[in-house]
């Protein structure tokens, strides 16, 4: 949410697919991965990685990811200061973990950034494939899938 927040700031509309990808115009622009560490079940730490096509060209891209993924620049026309970038994303970043405690605001949040709410998606987890509807996150971000009526929730996985 803190990087859909900053791309607001510079015009951009982002959207999110669950777990961790960002999409702008159905394209991947980029993604985020965390690791915690929990001890008593609390978080003790975290490292979050961000990883965002900022000043890329179209043909900075493999021919096979040229209609899958795109940059700041692609979608935009302007060249990005990696710097303000990047101060803004922590901006945001922080603002959103000041309010942790409000959790059914954030999953509001998200989904309504979700490119897949409501809709069918199939679903690999593991050697399962699930097709269902992605009805949206639980309090913990598993994804929920409503599959024959049925709602079904994933730790992990990924929306192909």
């Amino acid at each position: 949410m803190a990087i859909t927040d900053c791309l607001i700031g510079f015009n951009i509309q982002a959207q999110l697919k669950w777990p961790n990808d960002i999409l702008i115009n159905g394209k991947k622009v980029g993604g985020i991965l965390c690791e915690s560490k929990i001890s008593g079940g609390v978080i003790k730490s975290m490292v979050i990685g961000i990883g965002l096509n900022i000043n890329e060209n179209i043909t900075e891209f493999p021919n096979e990811l040229r209609d899958k993924a795109t940059s700041l620049k692609i979608e935009s026309g302007k060249q990005y200061k990696l710097e303000i970038l990047l101060a803004n994303i922590l901006n945001h970043l922080e603002q959103r973990i000041q309010n942790e405690d409000k959790i059914n605001s954030l999953i509001l949040d998200w989904e309504e950034c979700c490119v897949h709410l409501n809709q069918k998606v199939t679903f690999h987890s593991g050697d399962e494939i699930v097709t269902g509807i992605f009805k949206g996150l639980s309090s913990n971000g598993q994804a929920i899938i409503s599959k024959d009526g049925e709602e079904v929730i994933f730790d992990s996985g990924e929306i192909v």
